[in-house]
């Protein structure tokens, strides 16, 4: 008889439709990918337009959660953000395995956020998110994040979390039983993209040479760097034009980024906006596919910071997938692999200089130049071979051996003392035995 397949549920914070920012992209994409193996089902914040034959989407809101509540007891995973646990508290008492994303650091990025407000303000959101982060890592099964770099990170908050412990350690000496890496993914499929701009907009002769920064603008970004040297790009590559994709968020909850404002400002006063570099909001599925078909150069910059550390910038992903070169700082992971695979220019980070140099060395030859290098690494980032970690957690993991409550009840039961106490008089006899009693008694009467 046929085994029943694995259900699963992706419960995500963020639309799913044919507009979407880097969130909803993955979970559509982890969901297509484990559905291979798996039945799946996402619930999504709203409707979407997305037809599919192999996941089904239900929707969900926080005024009527118990109708996700009664849904969670059917499935044997439920794959989490933070914010989902923070949400709804009652995930820690699913029967199920609780699979959390920590791929973004949030924590770090919310340090850009509101920086006009006062200090204490600023603390207070802080301690908000770390508190939500927390709550989570003490009640995942087994959780997934970007990339290794992430995975240092992540485990150093584990271990702060009492997540680190013999119990973790004797089921997986490297601790892949309770921490993996699950990033970002190619499609399976090449671009499907049809004409957009060149010869279609009036500003987009068919000979054009499309620069694209194909994401959101936000404030641990550096796209004043790129404006600064499109200004001498222009004077070599008259034909160039700049396309900015996304200065407001899908999600409208999401405020606008103070260095939008500034963007924008910096390229009026230089007579470039609507005439060599161009904004546009978030576009559908099929149109953002035709601009990555018709861009030349994809960029993306960013300055030295914590965030810069541990990110993984998901528009590289996206001109991987189009094989276009790619122009980014360095510092982070996604350029080390640009430099590793020369698919494109690293440049130091803020040098208007090494911007202006790489992007006319780009522009002076077709991009097809580049194809034999990205269909090398093409096949090292699909999205199959991304969520493998996750497959695998899903057909043959279990529920964690310290999950929530269970290990600090054990530490602080009577049991672990009397264990603790045998271990020393085997280990350093009857005074080491008593030098210990003394020491605890003496921490203890200390307290009162």
């Amino acid at each position: 008889m046929m085994k029943n397949k694995e259900k699963v549920l992706i419960i995500s914070n963020e639309v799913v439709d044919k507009v979407m920012a880097g969130p909803g992209i993955r979970y559509y994409e982890i969901a297509k990918a484990l559905s291979s193996e798996m039945d799946v089902t996402v619930a999504i914040p709203g409707s979407t337009t997305i037809n599919s034959q192999s996941i089904r989407f239900v929707e969900y809101s926080s005024k009527h959660a118990e109708v996700l509540r009664q849904m969670v007891k059917d499935f044997g995973v439920v794959f989490v953000t933070p914010f989902a646990i923070d949400q709804f508290s009652w995930l820690s008492e699913i029967p199920g395995k609780l699979v959390v994303d920590l791929y973004d650091p949030f924590v770090l990025e919310n340090l850009f956020y509101f920086q006009d407000a006062s200090l204490d303000v600023r603390l207070a959101y802080h301690a908000r998110a770390v508190d939500v982060v927390n709550k989570a890592l003490k009640i995942g099964d087994f959780f997934v994040c970007g990339s290794e770099r992430q995975r240092d990170y992540w485990i150093g908050a584990l271990t702060a979390n009492g997540r680190v412990n013999p119990l973790t350690f004797s089921q997986s000496a490297d601790l892949r039983v309770l921490i993996d890496v699950v990033g970002i993914g190619l499609p399976s499929r090449n671009l499907e993209g049809k004409p957009f701009l060149k010869g279609i907009h009036p500003k987009f002769p068919e000979d054009a040479k499309i620069v694209l920064w194909g994401g959101g603008v936000w404030d641990w970004l550096d796209p004043l760097t790129l404006i600064k040297a499109w200004e001498k790009v222009i004077e070599q590559n008259p034909l160039a034009r700049l396309v900015f994709l996304g200065t407001k968020h899908p999600n409208a909850d999401v405020p606008t980024h103070r260095v939008v404002n500034e963007l924008q400002a910096l390229a009026n006063s230089k007579g470039m906006n609507k005439n060599t570099v161009f904004f546009f909001e978030w576009l559908s599925t099929e149109e953002r596919e035709s601009l990555l078909e018709e861009a030349d150069v994809g960029v993306v910059l960013h300055t030295n910071h914590i965030e810069t550390r541990f990110s993984i910038r998901t528009r590289v992903m996206d001109y991987i997938w189009a094989k276009i070169p790619i122009i980014v700082s360095d510092g982070d992971v996604t350029s080390e692999w640009v430099g590793e695979y020369r698919l494109g220019r690293v440049v130091k980070q803020g040098d208007i200089e090494s911007v202006t140099s790489a992007l006319n060395a780009l522009l002076a030859k077709p991009k097809e130049e580049w194809a034999r290098a990205f269909e090398k690494v093409i096949p090292m980032f699909t999205w199959q071979r991304a969520v493998e970690p996750l497959m695998r957690y899903c057909l043959f993991g279990e529920k964690a051996l310290d999950r929530g409550e269970q290990l600090s009840n054990y530490l602080g039961n009577k049991k672990y003392y009397l264990a603790q106490m045998k271990y020393v008089y085997k280990s350093k006899g009857l005074k080491g035995l008593l030098r210990k009693i003394q020491d605890k008694a003496g921490r203890f009467l200390g307290r009162l």
